[in-house]
């Protein structure tokens, strides 16, 4: 009756398996704090909480001396972190004229006499709130004999002429404001030229260009622009010493950065605080904190 009975209980409920483990497993580890699933996210998460480590018992100064208890923080050039060491190295057949860090975490190196222009999606949804869509990009380099900027867009296809410029206004430095597609060019007697465009399918170029306007206020080459989109302003420097804040928005003079003695030669801005670090030939780099006094 009981060999029956358990032919019964296999066939309708199926055979009992064998006991394999006489002891409770092992409970699951919780895991580490802030840790990444990504690799690099590791990576960069356990270098932080090395220097945690470290430096737990290394007293810094507060960047305020008035507030206590305020930290530096971990990023890149910390005062509080250690000395930063090199985590990526590739060699490049062409010399970098500048590096770009881009909404979409890459980084994008140029030659020189070459400009990245861009343009972001500007639809709405769950996947663009954490990220970044590029709509549009192409190079953009100049230095020709002929004096027209030209656009490549496509890889497998040439460049195509883009803008001509003037042979008094020769191009020696670009900038591009993605968000209203305002093309900013310095030229080698001190005029910028600000041409505003529009996104368009029905030219080679898909960038049809609508109007120019000139900025005067350097009487020298312009060695460098750049735009600090969160405050609306556009930063030029020149050999004759002279560094200019333009308006964005009004195309117009904002004020001068004195101190210089010699050519500007590098210019660059904070996105957070506004603040504006030149350089001059003479190897001298000036820090401005001049965003408060801008209108």
């Amino acid at each position: 009756v009981q060999r029956r009975a358990l032919e019964t209980m296999i066939k309708t409920y199926g055979q009992t398996p064998r006991q394999l483990f006489h002891t409770a497993h092992v409970s699951r580890s919780k895991p580490m704090e802030g840790e990444l699933p990504a690799a690099m996210g590791l990576l960069v998460q356990f270098a932080f909480r090395e220097t945690r480590e470290h430096t737990k018992e290394i007293v810094y100064p507060s960047p305020l001396p008035w507030i206590r208890g305020l930290k530096w923080g971990e990023y890149v050039g910390s005062p509080s972190a250690p000395d930063p060491f090199v985590c990526f190295s590739q060699p490049h057949g062409e010399r970098f004229g500048s590096l770009q860090a881009l909404p979409t975490r890459a980084i994008c190196g140029l030659s020189r006499k070459f400009c990245l222009l861009m343009i972001y999606s500007k639809e709405q949804g769950v996947r663009s709130m954490h990220s970044t869509d590029i709509q549009w990009s192409a190079i953009l380099s100049w230095g020709y004999a002929d004096n027209i900027l030209r656009l490549k867009s496509k890889q497998s296809e040439p460049p195509v002429n883009f803008i001509q410029s003037s042979q008094f206004h020769q191009v020696t430095s670009c900038a591009w404001v993605p968000d209203s597609c305002q093309l900013f060019t310095g030229s080698k007697c001190g005029v910028i030229t600000a041409y505003m465009n529009r996104f368009t399918c029905t030219t080679p170029s898909e960038i049809d260009m609508e109007s120019q306007m000139h900025l005067y206020g350097h009487t020298a080459e312009i060695t460098s622009l750049l735009v600090c989109k969160p405050y609306s302003i556009m930063i030029s420097v020149s050999k004759d010493g002279t560094c200019i804040i333009w308006d964005l928005n009004r195309l117009c003079y904002v004020q001068s950065l004195a101190g210089h003695k010699s050519p500007v030669t590098a210019v660059s801005a904070s996105e957070t605080t506004g603040d504006i670090a030149t350089v001059c030939d003479s190897a001298a780099a000036f820090y401005h904190t001049y965003p408060d006094q801008l209108p």
